[in-house]
């Protein structure tokens, strides 16, 4: 709903079915932005579940090593690969395979029942009336005049090193600079 008043639950910009390719495309063109890519769940034939985590470990470890899929032309030139430009918000009642894949990722669990369905309702309300876009456009705003002052960079820094030395170090490698991205998004 930050991005417009048309995003709800039932019109998100991505999904698990949709091939590999839409979807490395769509997270390309989604350039500094939240792209919600919904719905995965490994169900069917043996082959249908093996493809469907295929399509997640492409797309996910993509974002997570910010590479694309090189290809050629049909002359055997190269295309240009389409890489994540944004953050990836996957949705699903699964887990993609592959425990390098999962330490790329940020797992949330949100339990039957925690979600506030009053607060929620009135967000929804907000968003049809177009509050949450203005939101965002202001924080752009912000955002893009922190950038060209130079604060931007010194808050970054500072506070992703204040979080990786918070987090700690057990887990995988990728654990610590995962959350503590995590957390400098919240905090901006």
């Amino acid at each position: 709903g930050f991005w417009g008043n048309k995003f709800d639950g039932a019109h998100l910009p991505a999904n698990w079915s949709s091939t590999s390719n839409a979807n490395e495309k769509v997270a390309f063109l989604s350039k500094d932005a939240l792209l919600v890519v919904d719905d995965f769940i490994a169900r069917g034939t043996r082959s249908e579940v093996a493809r469907t985590h295929a399509n997640a470990e492409r797309l996910l470890r993509a974002q997570g090593n910010q590479a694309g899929r090189g290809r050629l032309t049909s002359m055997a030139d190269l295309r240009n690969a389409f890489h994540p430009r944004g953050i990836i918000l996957a949705t699903g009642e699964d887990i993609p395979n592959g425990r390098s894949l999962q330490a790329r990722l940020v797992f949330i669990n949100v339990a039957l029942g925690t979600i506030d369905t009053k607060v929620l309702s009135e967000l929804q309300r907000r968003v049809k009336q177009g509050e949450l876009a203005k939101i965002m456009a202001s924080f752009l705003q912000w955002i893009a005049m922190e950038a060209k002052n130079g604060q931007l960079t010194q808050l970054i820094e500072f506070a992703l090193e204040c979080d990786r030395e918070n987090i700690g170090q057990s887990g995988h490698a990728r654990t610590q600079d995962n959350l503590a991205n995590l957390l400098l998004g919240l905090r901006v």
